[in-house]
């Protein structure tokens, strides 16, 4: 992947009359996102730029980090308000892992940190929110390809802070000790176990998240425009100025053409059917936590091997029977454990046909599976079964 991140022009430059401009391609020749020519009907980004925009290319993502701390320190990005617009097949918004140490975590949340060492701990999908907890970033807008499906589409005001253990977590900003709110997000984080009521956190930051999806023919619908544009400048409902507020613009290539290696390598495997009975079985209902961890238990404990009776009966599966059953009134709940029943002893007996206490981890011949490394698993294009892109 081949990261851009641009950083708007110095103060001097500033100081000439130089503004911000988006760009798509190279430094010689640059394109402008332009809905309409008339400015009273589209918002529209003009061209005011004496000098051509910073543009940083990096190899590995959470090199992007780099040039924005740079700018931070020479002044030419300020310390705190920033916008990231994040063209991405990935959100790149998880946390730290529990394994960095405590006091990098609580330092960085007070903006002490050597950019150094922050670098060393992210990777390619943990660099954006260590930029939120040090306070430089307050607003992300990520603009994901038409097949990323990790997040629904919306505006989430979030927080991001630390756990009396130090390890970094992330909360809605209306959720309470009562329940956690999942809401379009939430799921993300949850499955990395850092979805947590606002009450734990310590030192916290608060920041906004919009998501917007484009379609197909990457286009974004005119509500979608509207919103990067209020979200750049919200004083001015006409042309983007400079400035207010500041923003950096970050591309991953990937945005265009990406893959699930994840499901790519599975499906090469089992099939697409077993993937899509896997996608059923973890699909959270009520309670996503609480079913990943019924899940974990049975499989843990092999009870897949068990009879379908024991199976049934056990546990982890009975917990999972009753949750189905109070969904809905009396005939829906009942059709809810029938229905999960059926899809239960399916996973069973996948689970049993697959197992073998000495597998074969190594690849079938001819498997062809796109590249990616992990942490970046979530989005994927539609694949023929040789494992090329179709074109859509």
């Amino acid at each position: 992947m081949w990261p851009a991140v641009l950083v708007p022009p110095s103060k001097k430059a500033k100081a000439e009359g130089g503004q911000s401009r988006l760009s798509f391609t190279s430094c010689k020749r640059t394109t402008y996102l332009k809905k309409d020519v008339d400015e009273r009907k589209a918002p529209v980004f003009w061209d005011h730029c004496k000098r051509r925009p910073r543009i940083h290319v990096v190899d590995k993502h959470c090199d992007a980090m780099l040039p924005i701390l740079q700018a931070v320190r020479n002044g030419v990005l300020p310390n705190s308000g920033i916008r990231l617009v994040h063209f991405d097949s990935h959100p790149d918004l998880a946390c730290l892992g529990m394994e960095v140490a405590k006091k990098l975590v609580t330092d960085l949340s007070l903006g002490k940190y050597e950019a150094e060492k922050l670098h060393k701990v992210s990777d390619i999908a943990t660099w954006i929110l260590p930029l939120v907890l040090a306070g430089h970033i307050s607003e992300v807008l990520w603009l994901s390809s038409y097949w990323s499906q990790q997040m629904d589409v919306g505006t989430y005001q979030l927080l991001v802070g630390h756990d009396l253990a130090g390890h970094m977590k992330i909360a809605a900003q209306t959720s309470s000790d009562e329940g956690l709110v999942e809401e379009g997000v939430g799921l993300y984080w949850m499955s990395q176990g850092v979805w947590v009521p606002k009450s734990r956190l310590r030192g916290c930051r608060p920041f906004t998240l919009h998501v917007l999806r484009l379609c197909p023919r990457l286009t974004l619908s005119r509500e979608q425009v509207d919103r990067i544009c209020q979200s750049l400048n919200p004083d001015d409902q006409g042309a983007l100025s400079a400035g207010r507020p500041p923003w950096v613009l970050d591309v991953d290539e990937d945005f265009l053409s990406c893959a699930n290696p994840f499901r790519c390598t599975f499906e090469d495997f089992f099939g697409g059917s077993a993937y899509e009975l896997l996608t059923q079985a973890y699909a959270p209902s009520t309670d996503a936590h609480a079913r990943w961890e019924a899940l974990r238990q049975l499989t843990k404990g092999k009870l897949f091997l068990q009879s379908p009776d024991i199976f049934l009966n056990s546990p982890p599966v009975a917990r999972l029977l009753a949750e189905a059953g109070t969904v809905g009134g009396d005939t829906a709940g009942e059709e809810g454990q029938t229905s999960q029943r059926e899809l239960l002893l399916r996973f069973r007996d996948f689970c049993s046909a697959t197992f073998s206490p000495h597998p074969d981890l190594s690849p079938p011949t001819g498997v062809s599976c796109t590249s990616e490394a992990p942490g970046e698993a979530g989005a994927s294009e539609p694949r023929s079964p040789s494992g090329a892109v179709l074109a859509t």
